[in-house]
């Protein structure tokens, strides 16, 4: 439960700097935000992303 606790709290905390930066900068800004949010969190995991890819863009290199 306090992990979940910790969770929420985490999400409840962006959400409201989302909307902060939604109210003092715009809809744009926000979204360049969000974007850069998401690249950074690509960044941090990029070892889980990597075999992420890895596993999802395999060739198939059989001939029959």
């Amino acid at each position: 439960m306090q992990e979940l606790y910790n969770d929420m709290t985490f999400i409840i905390g962006f959400m409201v700097l989302c909307l902060i930066v939604s109210m003092s900068a715009g809809n744009k800004a926000l979204k360049y935000f969000l974007l850069a949010t998401m690249f950074s969190v690509i960044i941090f995991n990029s070892d889980a992303f990597i075999t992420f890819i890895q596993g999802t863009l395999t060739l198939n290199n059989d001939t029959k």
